[in-house]
């Protein structure tokens, strides 16, 4: 019995002090992949929500940082929302949105566990929709704009490489939540 208790005594003090060891940090060399949903008004301009609007992006550290506790990290981004506006009975219109572009990161360490970022992202940002009348051919259209945002977020690890995730700033959405994997 001493024997099986010293052993488990002995397991629980290296987990412990496996988890005080992880380093949270984003650092040269990490990869990680975000998924988000983004929140807030989707009904704007009455248009209602087809496909939530969500996102998901890669990330590598490339140039450690902050006497490397932090890195500069680039990567892709890549979010997609759907909504319809009906007009009348019949008569209504679709719309699809679609954001793609690269991003530029800078991680800074503030608290433990918890790994914060700001950057930016330049792509292109694709609306298409198309007006659905009765009788009538389909209308279809679309526009495409250079996207170029702003944007502050972190991740709170939960473990050493699952996290949620939150960033604030223009992408699909003003705000998304989400998780996040440590490769």
């Amino acid at each position: 019995m001493k024997t099986k208790l010293f052993f488990l005594s002995a397991l629980l003090f290296t987990g412990m002090m496996a988890l005080q060891a992880q380093n949270y940090s984003f650092l040269k060399g990490d990869k990680v992949l975000n998924f988000g949903v983004g929140i807030g008004d989707y009904s704007s301009h009455s248009y209602n929500v087809k496909f939530p609007p969500i996102s998901a992006s890669f990330e590598y550290g490339i140039l450690s940082m902050f006497h490397g506790n932090g890195a500069l990290g680039i990567g892709a981004y890549l979010g997609y929302a759907g909504y319809r506006k009906d007009y009348s009975y019949n008569d209504y219109r679709t719309m699809n949105k679609c954001t793609i572009g690269v991003r530029g990161l800078v991680h800074f360490p503030l608290y433990e566990k918890l790994d914060t970022y700001a950057g930016l992202t330049l792509g292109n940002h694709l609306d298409y929709w198309t007006d659905h009348n009765v009788g009538y051919m389909d209308n279809k259209n679309h526009d495409r704009t250079v996207a170029a945002s702003l944007f502050i977020g972190g991740r709170y690890y939960f473990t050493g490489n699952l996290a949620a995730m939150a960033e604030l700033g223009l992408g699909i959405m003003a705000i998304n939540i989400g998780v996040a994997w440590k490769l």
